[in-house]
């Protein structure tokens, strides 16, 4: 995986696993779960990273001084 990936969740998303939006937050969850969360889909650069990780937990971490909101960085591979 590529350094530095970012995955982004929108509000509905967030409501759905129960995280936050805006402020700093953590978040583990399978890669084909969040792939499969998005009403709109996802698109190639975010299912270039989640595809191949297929059921595979990954670990998200959104810092409100440091990220955009909805923007989590994947912290392991």
């Amino acid at each position: 995986m590529k350094d530095e990936a970012k995955i982004y969740l929108d509000q509905h998303q967030c409501e759905k696993f129960d995280v936050e939006y805006f402020k700093s937050c953590e978040l583990t969850v399978r890669a084909d779960i969040l792939l499969g969360s998005k009403l709109q889909g996802y698109d190639r650069s975010h299912r270039d990273i989640l595809e191949p990780l297929g059921g595979q937990f990954i670990h998200l971490a959104h810092t409100d001084r440091e990220d955009s909101p909805g923007w989590f960085k994947v912290v392991n591979e």
